[in-house]
């Protein structure tokens, strides 16, 4: 799966990035905090859909484009409470606005990370848990961790928060098993987990059912954080089929719900997953074609049932 799935894991802090941490971002923590700040409240006000003056058009038009389509990817969520849930989006916008618009201009904060960066400093974003207890998406600048989405659990929390990666203060920690990753998912999403027995095919990508505590909602966990897990360890698949199987009612509920609806509108992309995948997956390569089909189906049947 590697080669089209962007890795979002901390990338390793060697002597360089303590180095050009030390030369080029300690000076500027203040700085790049406040920046990082700016940026979420330009952000937030515009993912609220207020009217904004900026003292540059062409900047606030290149961060209206990417809220905007944030936004349609993630529609679903902007009924609860803004920011909850959203800190991917939130960080993958800043993250690409200060690439696209900052980082070049002498008169921003950001200007610090062109030389940085330029020299091999890692600006990244990357994905992992905070405390045990929820995923996050932050971002790494060389050994230095820093969040622009820190209120998207408990919007009470600051907005921005940065520390070294080695100081106290840091709470994040990769996800490097499927057993973690579930277990964080289970009590952080207030769900129960079942094998997806019902896509068979689809099961190799994306191998869980979830049901919500709260609601019951039905759906396939599409998580490429976990598919990406899934194929990097040769014992994922044996782990999950230690988990518990979906109910006579889940899986009758799901027929009942996907085969007649998809065969109304003709949709028959999932169906035909079942065969297309099969050779692709036996053989164990993947290419982005069949995983964005794969992304796709499993989606479709999520809005279905």
């Amino acid at each position: 799966m590697y080669g089209y799935l962007e890795r979002n894991g901390l990338q390793p802090i060697d002597d360089l990035q303590i180095q050009l941490t030390e030369k080029f971002v300690v000076p500027n923590i203040e700085a790049l905090t406040s920046g990082f700040l700016e940026i979420r409240v330009l952000l937030d006000a515009l993912w609220r859909g207020e009217k904004i003056v900026h003292s540059d058009a062409s900047k606030l038009q290149v961060l209206i484009q990417m809220v905007h389509k944030q936004k349609k990817m993630y529609a679903a969520k902007t009924a609860t409470e803004y920011p909850i849930g959203l800190c991917y989006p939130i960080s993958l916008i800043a993250h690409k606005y200060i690439c696209t618009c900052e980082i070049n201009d002498a008169a921003s904060p950001f200007f610090a990370l062109r030389d940085f960066v330029e020299e091999g400093g890692v600006f990244k974003v990357i994905w992992g848990e905070v405390r045990h207890e929820y995923f996050q998406t932050a971002m790494q600048i060389g050994s230095w961790y820093f969040d622009a989405a820190n209120d998207t659990v408990d919007v009470h929390k600051p907005k921005v928060v940065s520390c070294a990666f080695s100081s106290a203060e840091s709470e994040f920690f990769e996800v490097t098993s499927v057993s973690q990753y579930l277990q964080i998912k289970e009590n952080y999403h207030e769900c129960s987990i079942y094998r997806n027995t019902v896509f068979p095919k689809l099961a190799k990508i994306f191998p869980l059912l979830t049901v919500a505590n709260k609601d019951g909602k039905l759906s396939i966990e599409v998580s490429m954080h976990f598919a990406d897990l899934m194929l990097s360890q040769s014992d994922a698949m044996a782990f999950v089929a230690e988990l518990p199987l979906p109910s006579a009612i889940v899986v009758q509920h799901i027929q009942d719900r996907v085969q007649p609806i998809a065969q109304r509108f003709q949709y028959a992309e999932w169906l035909e997953l079942n065969n297309e995948l099969e050779e692709v997956i036996c053989a164990a390569t993947y290419s982005a074609v069949e995983v964005r089909k794969a992304i796709k189906a499993a989606k479709y049947i999520n809005f279905l049932i």
